[in-house]
């Protein structure tokens, strides 16, 4: 199944938030990768996600192995219902009932697209990868897809009557 492009209108921060709400909602038993850029946007995005009601872990490169563990297991095990990640996430790590990656932030490149899209629909299971993207950015998304060899479809966020 080709990447789901959601096209993201208005202020981007508090528009990505409702996406990312409604996407979860709509997939509502299924696990959840989020990535971000930063360690602040990680942050960011776990607090606003866990204000929602989701419980949400995070993972990036400033944390310790110990602490990573922690949370890759409690997201394996389905205590968290999504895990909000910097690009540390995208290789070597087994997630073999991942079923959604959601791209809160457009990756630098092509290689960052694949490796975090590659995280879901492992070992022939099938998977969805969702980028958020802001209006501004959409050419650049092109790009970035076509330099990839990926066919996406675009499409709006998940309504709130979509997700009833």
């Amino acid at each position: 199944m080709p990447p789901r492009i959601v096209l993201v209108r208005g202020d981007l921060t508090e528009q990505r938030v409702d996406a990312i709400v409604n996407l979860l909602l709509s997939a509502p038993g299924d696990l959840a990768l989020v990535f971000g850029r930063t360690r602040a946007e990680v942050a960011s995005l776990q607090r606003e996600l866990s204000a929602a009601g989701f419980n949400v872990g995070a993972l990036s490169g400033e944390m310790d192995q110990p602490a990573r563990n922690r949370a890759l297991a409690a997201f394996k095990s389905g205590n968290l219902h999504a895990l909000v990640a910097t690009d540390v996430a995208a290789r070597g790590i087994d997630l073999p009932d991942l079923e959604l990656v959601i791209h809160a932030d457009l990756p630098k490149n092509t290689e960052a697209l694949l490796h975090r899209s590659g995280r879901t629909g492992r070992a022939g299971r099938k998977g969805t990868s969702v980028l958020i993207v802001p209006y501004p950015a959409r050419r650049r998304t092109e790009r970035l897809l076509r330099d990839a060899k990926i066919e996406a479809r675009w499409s709006e966020p998940p309504s709130a009557d979509d997700v009833k």
